[in-house]
C-alpha cells in the first residue's frame, strides 16, 4: 500500500509557489516597462502616414494590443497560480496538524 501514499515536500512546494509569484511579478514588471516603451514608440507611427503606413497601422495596432494583453495576462496568471500553490501548501499543513491533534487525542 505504500505506493498509494501521497508525499509532499512542504518546503519545496512552498518555494515553488513563491517562485511562480516572483516570475509572474517579473513578467508584469517587464510588461509595464517595455510594454509602455513599445506603445509609446508605436504611437509616433514611425512607419509613416502614406498608404503603406496606414495599411501597416491597421494591421499592427490589433497585434500590438493582443501582445500586450497576453503578456500581462501571463504575468498575472503565474503570480496568481503561485499564490494558490502557497495557499494549498498552507492548507495541507493545517490539515496535517489537525489530523495529528485528533490522533494524539485518541491515544
Amino acid at each position: 500500500m505504500a505506493e498509494h501514499r501521497l508525499w509532499l515536500d512542504i518546503a519545496r512546494a512552498r518555494r515553488g509557489g513563491l517562485d511562480l509569484v516572483l516570475v509572474g511579478q517579473a513578467i508584469l514588471a517587464q510588461h509595464d516597462r517595455l510594454g509602455a516603451q513599445i506603445a509609446e514608440a508605436s504611437a509616433r507611427q514611425p512607419w509613416g502616414g502614406d498608404d503603406i503606413g496606414r495599411t501597416f497601422e491597421r494591421a499592427y495596432r490589433g497585434s500590438e494590443a493582443s501582445l500586450l494583453r497576453v503578456w500581462a495576462n501571463a504575468g498575472e496568471y503565474l503570480a496568481g497560480l503561485g499564490a494558490e500553490v502557497t495557499r494549498a501548501v498552507a492548507g495541507s499543513e493545517d490539515a496535517d496538524a489537525a489530523s495529528a491533534r485528533r490522533i494524539g487525542a485518541v491515544g
